[in-house]
């Protein structure tokens, strides 16, 4: 058997403190037209005495109450997603495949622009209505108001204009909560825009000194390289030659990072299934992606350096030699690009574009087999 406890306090003439086991609660009215503001909410209650007959409804506020039930309870039934709605989710889960095998899409042309613009931020900040800590003051003031409005309209007219006045003060509080809220809003967003252009014209400033100074090429090549978004941990090291030719090291990404599984719907339409990729697969999308570094490192060399007449791109792994088993650097493909051979590319339509095959058109040192098996070589010095 449940206990209940409840208990009614008359604080003055259509106003009463109701305690319970849940918590406390206040009612503002006469009989048939009663206001209940507590924990859960703010409801009206309308009725006719001795008929039986009433109205209750939720007026404002409060927490939602907590029911539990059982799955065989439940009524609804989850939507089955179409097919159209599981091929883009894997094609979100796959977009770490895409930017392993499309790095090179991000290749600049070596004739774009270098200097970045400077940005001006003219949005004029938005209006407040006043400050926060007045408008709170304010707020409840009003709040406060329509409260004794309410109580007094009750007591002298009965109750017959209750409903009424509960619902203005309800009006009341929520328009200055949305002015509230407006205000705040505006503002960061606002405040966002405004520090987004101030961080990009830092950068721009700094990027900008970098490139009229061609005594601090060095700087302007590693702030170059730190931009690009690089799927996998990819190392740089370079070398001026002289003041056209740059000598490239590439730490490359290794093997046993590239993604070894996809996700596909399958064939019922019903679900999305993961898969695995065989091992020739990997070793396919390792040889594209190794290539595709060496064909973006080109384009960041090439756009940052106008100077730049030839690159000499090598690029290593690190392997274990089979007769000592000593972790070693090892250099899987070496190419030399001049820059008119390199300005020959189509940079408006890179997706036509095969990174295996395009290091191909250049003077390339590599031994990989047609499973992309890539072995040892000699790098050019």
């Amino acid at each position: 058997m449940s206990l209940r406890f409840r208990r009614s306090i008359k604080i003055a003439p259509g106003l009463r403190i109701n305690l319970g086991k849940t918590g406390m609660s206040m009612s503002l009215g006469v009989r048939g037209a009663t206001m209940t503001v507590g924990s859960r909410g703010v409801y009206g209650n309308v009725g006719l005495p001795g008929t039986g007959i009433s109205y209750r409804a939720k007026l404002s506020g409060g927490a939602p109450r907590r029911r539990t039930s059982t799955p065989q309870s439940q009524t609804y039934a989850r939507q089955k997603p179409t097919v159209a709605e599981l091929e883009a989710q894997a094609s979100s889960l796959n977009r770490d495949i895409d930017d392993v095998l499309d790095l090179h899409l991000q290749c600049k042309s070596p004739r774009e622009q270098r200097l970045k613009p400077i940005s001006s931020f003219t949005t004029p900040q938005p209006e407040v209505h006043s400050p926060k800590k007045t408008r709170l003051i304010l707020g409840g003031i009003w709040l406060l108001v329509s409260l004794l409005i309410c109580l007094l309209l009750n007591i002298m007219s009965g109750g017959l204009v209750f409903i009424l006045a509960a619902l203005w003060t309800v009006f009341a509080f929520k328009v200055c909560r949305s002015v509230i809220r407006n205000d705040a809003t505006k503002q960061r967003e606002w405040a966002g825009e405004r520090d987004a252009i101030a961080s990009h014209n830092t950068a721009a400033t700094r990027w900008n000194a970098l490139a009229s100074d061609p005594a601090r090429r060095s700087e302007l090549l590693d702030a170059a390289f730190g931009e690009v978004d690089w799927p996998r941990e990819t190392l740089f090291s370079f070398e001026f030659k002289d003041a056209e030719t740059l000598a490239l090291d590439i730490d490359l990404p290794e093997v046993e990072d590239m993604p070894h599984s996809f996700w596909t719907v399958r064939k019922s339409g019903a679900s999305l299934e993961q898969k695995q990729r065989s091992e020739t697969q990997v070793r396919k999308d390792y040889g594209r992606h190794v290539h595709a570094i060496c064909m973006l490192a080109a384009s960041v060399a090439f756009w940052a350096v106008p100077e730049l007449t030839e690159l000499r791109i090598s690029g290593y792994t690190q392997r274990a030699d089979k007769a000592t088993g000593v972790v070693q650097d090892d250099y899987i493909l070496s190419v030399r690009v001049p820059r008119t051979e390199w300005e020959r590319i189509d940079f408006t339509h890179l997706e036509r574009v095969d990174p295996i095959e395009a290091l191909a058109g250049f003077d390339l040192r590599r031994d990989m087999t047609k499973t992309c098996i890539m072995k040892t070589i000699e790098p050019f010095a």
